[in-house]
């Protein structure tokens, strides 16, 4: 995913995972583990969090994008 504008994503009740750029396992739910996602240059505002990755999975890169919230804390 690269030089996308991602504003507003904010959940309005419980949610599972939430965020503007979410990379998550999906394997409680029978899915797999995320694999080789590069997620560069975008530009991330208020959302909860603007990114969030669950570090699950191998080769998931996050690189020169523009935000304020990241989950863990680094990604921007």
């Amino acid at each position: 995913m690269q030089g996308n504008t991602v504003t507003g994503n904010q959940p309005t009740g419980d949610s599972l995972v939430s965020g503007g750029i979410v990379v998550h396992s999906s394997a409680i739910l029978g899915g797999t583990d995320p694999v080789g996602n590069l997620v560069r240059g975008n530009l991330l505002r208020d959302n909860a969090p603007d990114l969030a990755y669950d570090g699950s999975g191998a080769g998931n890169t996050f690189v020169h994008n523009s935000c304020s919230t990241s989950t863990p804390d680094g990604l921007c």
